[in-house]
């Protein structure tokens, strides 16, 4: 078999049924996951996003990402966020937390081609949610800019510890 159309009908069923349970396999242990555009003229240093997830098992330890996205004529080499997580009982915790886009050279870390780059950025590891129920996060852009441009996409995943 030398190429695609010498294969056998059940050949390719087989190799596909195989993709698709690889790529289901690697998704299970995502509990949530929102992914939200920032405004064309910029995240305002006032407009908090905001994420509603519920854990439904807190027996369990959860990975919390961001997932951002930023172009390359972003002008800073790093991110500065507040974020807030407000349980639905209990009191709420802030954090003041800074990811590297760039390094030193000024190469653009994450993934992407042309003027775009996804970066999944770890937040917290091993997290442990002591209730189950909704968990609101809150974020907001913490750079000195009133409006901070280059930033296009924001999210957060929030994922079972496997």
């Amino acid at each position: 078999m030398n190429n695609l159309s010498e294969m056998k009908p059940y050949h390719i069923l087989l190799i596909f049924i195989c993709a698709i349970c690889l790529f289901s396999a690697c998704e299970n242990n995502r509990v949530f996951e929102s992914y939200g555009s920032i405004s064309g003229n910029g995240w305002h240093k006032d407009s908090v996003l905001n994420y509603n997830f519920n854990i439904k098992d807190s027996a369990l330890n959860y990975n919390l990402y961001f997932n951002l996205r930023n172009t390359v004529d972003y002008p800073y080499s790093n991110i500065w966020l507040f974020v807030s997580i407000d349980p639905q009982h209990g009191n709420a915790i802030t954090d003041t937390v800074e990811f590297i886009l760039a390094g030193p050279g000024g190469r653009w870390f994450g993934r992407g081609h042309g003027k775009y780059r996804d970066n999944k950025l770890i937040y917290q590891n091993n997290v442990f949610f002591p209730d189950t129920g909704i968990y609101r996060f809150n974020v907001q852009q913490g750079m000195r800019d009133n409006v901070l441009e280059g930033i296009n996409d924001f999210g957060i995943r929030v994922e079972k510890v496997k």
